[in-house]
C-alpha cells in the first residue's frame, strides 16, 4: 500500500507543479516578491517529483520514508488549496491574481481573502518548501529492495501419468481463474513428486529463445533443491547428465555464455520435465517455443495456457480436449474449496448450515470475485466464519498471520505488486473508488465528472479531460478495480459499475494514517484525529451532531452522503470543498438546504443533488459558482436552472 501512497504524492506533486507553472507564465502581472516565492516553490517541488520517481524504484521501508511521502503529498496540496485561493480575489482590484491561473480557471465570486493574506500564505509554503528541501539527506532512507514478483495463481489440474509427452491446453480470456486452476495443478504435492524438473514462463512477444532457456534453466535448478545437472561427454561422444549435489548459484545461469546455456538445456531436456507457458498469443511464438520441448517418451507434460482458440487446437494433438474453464464459477469455487476444508463439518447441523450460506454470501462479496481470494478464505474458513458485514476481510486474514498458509502469503504479495506496478495516474482513482460501500452501484458518467472535479483529469493536445476519465475508468475496469454490477459481464460502455470487494477492504485497511479518505458509521464517537481530505457519511451512522462539529472540515474537498440527510452536515468550514455528491441520500435535503450549499461552498465544482425529490428549485446565486462544472438535478422537482449573472 506504500506504493499507492506514493504514486498518489507522486500525482499530486505534478498536477501542483502545473498549477504553479501557469501562475508564473505571465511573470510581468505579478509582484515581485509573489514571483520570487512562486519560483523557489516550483524548483523545490521539482525536487521533490525526482525524489518520488527515486522512490517509485524501490520500496517505501521504514516510518520516515513514509511520513516523508506524506509530508510531501500534503504540501503539495496546500500550495495547490492556496494558488487556488487566488482565485476568489476581487478581480478588480486585483487584476494581476486573475491572468496566473490558466483559462480553464474562471475567477468567481469576491474573495473571503485579501491580496495581503494570500501573499502572506505564499510566504509561509515556500518557508515549509524550503524546510523540507533541507531534509533532503533523509530522503535516501528510502529503501532499494528489488520488486518481488508476484506468484502466479492456483487450482488442481490432474495431470496423466503415461510415457508420452502430453500437451494440455487452456483455453480463456487472460483472467484469474485460469491462472489458479494452472498452478495449483503446478505446486500440487503429487505433481511436485512426479516432475522434479518444473517451469513456469511467461511468454514475452517476440519469443527470444535465449531468455527462455535461461528462466527454464534457472528453475529446473530451484526445483531441484540444489541438484546441480552437468553435461558430461561419454566414450562414444553421446552427452549425458550426472547428477551433482552442491550450492547453487543462480549467477551461473544468469552468466552463462550462449553456448553453456544450450548444451545444459539439451541435457536436461532428455529428462521428464513439466513447463507451463502463460499468455501464449500468436501461432508464431507456439511454434517457435514448441522446437526447444523435445519428446523423450518419458511423459513429459506441457501446460499452454492461451486467449486464441487456434493456438489451443493446434497446439492439443492427437485428440486430446481444449479444457475450457467455467465462465461464472466463483460461487461454486468457493463452496468446492470450503468443503474440502472445514464445511462438511457445518453442514451437519442445520441453523449452522443457514449461517454459513449467509456467510458465504458476505464473503462473495468481499472477495470480489478473485478466484485465488477466494481459495485463501476457503482455506482460511476458522478465521472468517464469523464475519459479519461491517468486518473487514483483509483484517481478518492479517491479523493470523502467525498461522498464515503458502497460499496466503502468496496473495498479499500479489497484492503488493499489483498496486506497485499499477500506473501512477491511476492512483488517486483508486484511493478515490474507497469511499464507495461495498456492493454499491455507481453511475460511470458520475465517477469521471468527479475526478475532473477533483483536478485528477483535465483537457490536454489529444485528448478533453472526459475522455481522458473514461480511458482511465476503462483500464481500472481491465485491472478488475472496476466490475459490473452483479452477474453482468459486459464491459463495454458498462453505465453502472461496483468497485472490487476485496481491493476496496485492501485500501481502507491501509488508509488510517493516510488522512485522505475516512468515514462516519455506525455510532462513530467524538475524534479530533477524525480529518482527511474526502468524507463519506454512511447510512448506518446515527446523525451526532456532536460528533459531526469536532470533525476538523477546512481541508476537506469532497463529502458524499448516504441515507438521511441533515441540515447541520452543511458547514461554513468546508471552505476548500469542490465535490458535494447527494445522490444517494434518501431524504431530507431542501430548498434552504441547497441555499445554504451555494453560500458556503464557493469552490464547489461538481454539485449532485439526483433524486433528491424535495428540491423545487435552486436560488439565483448559484450563477455565482463560477468554477461549477457539473450540476445534477435529474429525478427532482427542478424545472428551472437560474441565469448565471452578467
Amino acid at each position: 500500500m506504500e506504493n499507492l501512497a506514493l504514486g498518489l504524492a507522486k500525482t499530486t506533486v505534478e498536477g501542483t507543479i502545473t498549477l504553479v507553472r501557469s501562475a508564473m507564465e505571465e511573470e510581468d502581472k505579478l509582484q515581485e516578491s509573489v514571483q520570487r516565492d512562486l519560483l523557489v516553490i516550483s524548483d523545490e517541488l521539482e525536487m521533490m517529483h525526482s525524489f518520488l520517481n527515486d522512490v517509485n524504484k524501490g520500496h517505501v521501508t521504514d516510518n520516515v520514508a513514509r511520513t516523508q511521502v506524506r509530508q510531501v503529498r500534503d504540501l503539495a496540496l496546500h500550495v495547490e488549496d492556496c494558488i487556488e485561493s487566488a482565485l476568489y480575489l476581487d478581480k478588480k482590484t486585483h487584476y494581476w491574481w486573475r491572468k496566473v491561473i490558466r483559462p480553464c480557471y474562471t475567477p468567481a465570486a469576491p474573495p473571503a481573502k485579501d491580496l495581503e493574506a494570500t501573499v502572506a500564505h505564499i510566504e509561509q509554503l515556500k518557508a515549509r518548501v524550503e524546510a523540507m528541501g533541507q531534509r533532503n539527506l533523509h530522503y535516501k532512507r528510502i529503501g532499494n529492495d528489488e520488486n518481488e514478483e508476484v506468484k502466479n495463481h492456483d487450482v488442481r489440474k490432474k495431470v496423466n501419468d503415461d510415457q508420452l509427452k502430453k500437451v494440455i491446453s487452456v483455453l480463456g480470456t487472460g483472467s484469474d481463474l485460469e491462472m489458479v486452476a494452472i498452478e495449483k495443478a503446478y505446486h500440487d504435492s503429487e505433481t511436485c513428486k512426479s516432475f522434479k524438473y518444473r517451469a513456469w514462463v511467461k511468454l514475452v512477444h517476440p519469443f527470444n529463445p535465449i531468455e527462455f532457456i535461461r528462466s527454464v534453466l534457472a528453475q529446473f535448478y530451484k526445483n531441484l533443491k540444489k541438484q546441480f545437472c552437468q553435461p558430461v561427454i561419454t566414450a562414444n561422444g553421446e552427452t549425458l547428465c550426472a547428477k551433482q549435489e552442491e550450492t547453487l548459484d543462480f549467477l551461473d545461469v544468469l552468466m552463462a555464455t550462449d553456448n553453456e546455456l544450450i548444451v545444459n538445456f539439451k541435457c536436461q531436456m532428455k529428462l521428464k520435465y513439466l513447463v507451463v507457458l502463460e499468455d501464449v498469443s500468436t501461432m508464431v511464438d507456439w511454434e517457435a517455443v514448441r522446437g526447444y520441448l523435445p519428446d523423450k517418451k518419458n511423459g513429459s507434460r506441457i501446460v499452454v495456457h492461451t486467449r486464441l482458440f487456434e493456438v489451443a487446437r493446434s497446439c492439443v494433438g492427437n485428440g486430446y480436449q481444449v479444457s475450457e474453464l467455467e465462465k461464472n464459477p466463483p460461487v461454486h469455487l468457493l463452496y468446492k474449496e470450503a468443503t474440502n476444508s472445514r464445511w462438511q463439518q457445518d453442514q451437519e447441523e442445520a441453523e449452522r448450515r443457514h449461517r454459513n450460506e449467509q456467510i458465504r454470501g458476505i464473503l462473495l462479496q468481499k472477495c470480489g470475485g478473485l478466484p485465488k481470494v477466494i481459495c485463501v478464505v476457503a482455506e482460511s474458513w476458522e478465521r472468517v466464519r464469523n464475519i459479519k458485514i461491517r468486518d473487514n476481510l483483509v483484517s481478518k486474514l492479517e491479523a493470523n498471520a502467525p498461522h498464515s498458509t503458502r497460499r496466503l502469503g502468496a496473495m498479499f504479495t500479489w497484492l503488493d505488486s499489483y498496486f506497485r506496478n499499477c500506473p501512477d495516474s491511476l492512483k488517486p482513482c483508486i484511493f478515490y473508488l474507497s469511499i464507495f460501500p461495498l456492493n454499491h452501484t455507481i453511475r460511470r458518467r458520475r465517477l469521471v465528472r468527479r475526478w475532473i472535479a477533483e483536478g485528477y483529469f483535465r483537457n490536454n493536445k489529444e485528448r478533453t479531460a472526459e475522455e481522458n476519465g473514461d480511458m482511465s475508468f476503462s483500464k481500472l475496469v481491465n485491472l478488475s478495480m472496476i466490475q459490473a454490477p452483479g452477474t453482468e459481464v459486459n464491459y463495454d460502455g458498462m453505465p453502472l459499475c461496483q468497485v472490487n470487494g476485496f481491493l476496496r477492504e485492501y485500501i481502507i485497511s491501509r488508509l488510517t494514517e493516510e488522512n485522505l479518505v475516512f468515514a462516519l458509521e455506525d455510532h462513530c464517537r467524538m475524534d479530533t484525529q477524525h480529518t482527511g481530505r474526502h468524507l463519506a457519511i454512511d447510512n448506518s451512522w446515527d446523525r451526532d451532531r456532536n460528533v459531526f462539529e469536532s470533525i476538523d472540515l477546512s481541508l476537506l474537498r469532497s463529502l458524499t452522503v448516504f441515507g438521511k440527510w441533515e441540515s447541520f452536515i452543511i458547514s461554513n468550514k468546508m471552505k476548500l470543498l469542490r465535490v458535494l455528491d447527494l445522490e444517494d441520500v434518501s431524504s431530507g435535503v431542501r430548498n434552504r438546504d441547497v441555499e445554504q450549499m451555494v453560500k458556503q461552498l464557493p469552490r464547489l465544482k461538481f454539485l449532485s443533488l439526483r433524486r433528491c425529490k424535495e428540491v423545487t428549485r435552486v436560488p439565483d446565486s448559484l450563477g455565482h459558482l463560477k468554477q461549477l462544472q457539473t450540476l445534477d438535478t435529474r429525478e427532482t422537482s427542478v424545472t428551472e436552472l437560474p441565469k448565471s449573472p452578467s
